[in-house]
């Protein structure tokens, strides 16, 4: 008996091809394999397609599909071939590029632009990824990917290349998805286009390659897939419904749906949309691409009473990803809050740090020390405290990075009641994240410096370890010396037992200088306090000239 095309799938999840006759509803997102559209509206189909991928393809789970986005899909674009081909010249980007010279209407039978992730090239036994994979120089960063040629319209690199396999019109001889598989749907092929980005993989021992950067993209590799998304649709003539890898898969009968693409931020892309529908309508060429998270860098500022000129900025575009926190809750292209890696960690609007100057000077042997200064306000850190001991809060805890053994040879943390800390960032989810602060700048926890107002100077220790978008943090006992009583209570050794409410930042600006290399080791625990005065004015003393104090 011949069999058609069967009208569901069957209890094995196998779709079964003869003769085309009812509909088969294929997968999560109910692909329709005669209409050969995902089931719903629109909207309801973006909002299925783009769901949040979990790691290790564990699933994926609602996101909030921007209105900016969801108002246009399936509408008219309402660009012209003329005004984005201009757009590309203007801004550097050959057509090619993007899919070939663009001809509006000429792919009117495509709906879906499914965005994947190459999962490669695979590292194996790391625990971190190569510091250049983002450079034109790093391997994996080729327009040559024979595998994808017949699979896939458009690759880009992690540096922000990209290059045609196939023209948004072109009919692809293999499959880009399992939906579209010789033993699934081949027909379905005529209704996506694909385009792969480079993201490189780490394979735990004994696991498999399921580690991915965070975020998954780099932001010029973003923007230009933002540019890719605009030039289909206009290729189109309506606006594509975008779609990740997984969901496009997930259910179906062919297997496990590959897990890309990972750590995709929908919120950023479609901003970068954004601006440029409005650029290429405008008449505007592209901005220029730069790692800096927020336009509103600015020259580097410091206060009236001191003197920051003779150094030199430790990178400027670091710094600008806190002020990229304080004014969009966005760094390194991660939008805050966010949850990553079992962690979360939360934006600056609100506690903006201030960062207006992050400087160095290289020290001269014999003279003066190395040193790295920084403006910022001081937000408190409990940690160390009896009180966070005792009463541990959302980010508060016994411990502090810095630990030091006492005369009985225990290990105890550094006591926010009573040594004047700061804080420096050391957490992320990734090591590149976690790391970046201490590569730039070389500090490690126990090295000793100051923080400056107008008419103190005040000894510190570096004690403490605080999330990646965060610069400006001291302990209670800083505080105190600021003229700032954070205690609401004390017992009879003068520790916090009640903290005054709202525990907020004080605003400053402050500057804090701290000298790369000067931690001692060995250090008592007994000793921490009166070591820290000693050092820091010893150090501070080297340098003050150089800071017209």
């Amino acid at each position: 008996m011949r069999l058609n095309l069967v009208a569901s799938l069957g209890a094995a999840g196998v779709l079964l091809v003869g003769e085309p006759a009812a509909s088969a509803s294929i997968g999560a997102c109910k692909f329709d394999s005669v209409r050969l559209r995902f089931a719903g509206t629109a909207q309801e189909q973006a909002a299925c397609l783009l769901k949040r991928i979990l790691p290790r393809g564990a699933g994926s789970v609602d996101q909030p599909v921007p209105v900016w986005l969801s108002v246009r899909l399936d509408t008219p674009v309402g660009i012209s071939a003329e005004a984005l081909t201009h757009y590309l010249s203007a801004s550097g980007v050959a057509p090619d590029a993007v899919g070939g010279a663009i001809v509006a209407g000429e792919a009117s039978d495509k709906r879906y632009f499914v965005i994947h992730d190459t999962s490669s090239p695979v590292i194996e036994d790391r625990d971190a990824f190569p510091a250049d994979m983002d450079l034109a120089t790093y391997k994996g960063n080729t327009l040559s990917w024979p595998g994808l040629a017949k699979r896939a319209n458009l690759i880009i690199t992690r540096d922000g290349r990209s290059g045609t396999f196939n023209r948004w019109s072109a009919a692809r001889d293999l499959p880009a998805t399992k939906l579209e598989q010789n033993s699934v749907l081949p027909a379905a092929r005529k209704v996506f286009v694909h385009v792969e980005n480079v993201q490189p993989r780490i394979q735990p021992k004994g696991s498999w390659a399921w580690k991915a950067p965070v975020p998954g993209l780099t932001i010029v590799q973003r923007r230009r897939l933002a540019l890719a998304y605009v030039a289909a649709s206009v290729s189109v003539g309506r606006w594509l419904i975008p779609a990740l890898h997984f969901n496009v898969d997930k259910g179906g009968p062919a297997g496990e749906a590959h897990d890309d693409a990972q750590n995709f931020d929908l919120a950023a892309w479609v901003e970068d949309v954004q601006a440029i529908d409005a650029a290429v309508r405008a008449g505007k060429p592209a901005p220029p691409i730069e790692k800096i998270a927020s336009a509103n860098l600015t020259a580097p500022t410091w206060p009236s009473w001191v003197n920051l000129s003779s150094l030199t900025d430790v990178d400027e575009n670091y710094r600008g990803e806190f002020m990229g926190c304080d004014t969009a809750n966005r760094f390194r292209s991660i939008s805050l809050p966010a949850t990553l890696s079992g962690r979360t960690y939360y934006g600056c609007i609100s506690d903006p740090n201030q960062v207006t100057a992050l400087r160095q000077a290289a020290g001269v042997p014999g003279k003066s020390p190395k040193l790295v200064a920084f403006t910022s306000k001081l937000s408190v850190d409990l940690d160390g405290s009896w009180y966070a001991c005792h009463t541990p809060g959302q980010t508060d805890q016994c411990g502090t990075s810095l630990s030091l053994r006492n005369s009985a040879g225990v290990e105890t943390p550094v006591s926010s009641d009573f040594v004047p800390y700061v804080v420096m960032p050391v957490a992320g989810p990734t090591s590149a994240l976690a790391q970046e602060f201490r590569s730039l700048t070389g500090l490690k926890m126990g090295d000793f410096g100051v923080v400056l107002t107008k008419t103190d100077v005040i000894p510190v220790i570096l004690a403490d370890g605080g999330p990646f978008p965060k610069l400006g943090e001291g302990s209670i006992a800083l505080h105190r010396h600021l003229g700032r009583e954070l205690c609401k209570t004390k017992d009879a050794q003068g520790r916090c037992t009640s903290i005054v409410r709202p525990l907020s930042s004080a605003a400053g600006p402050f500057v804090t200088v701290l000298f790369p290399g000067s931690r001692i080791p060995g250090l008592k625990a007994e000793e921490v306090e009166a070591v820290t005065k000693r050092e820091g004015l010893r150090l501070w003393e080297q340098v003050r000239a150089g800071f017209d104090r």
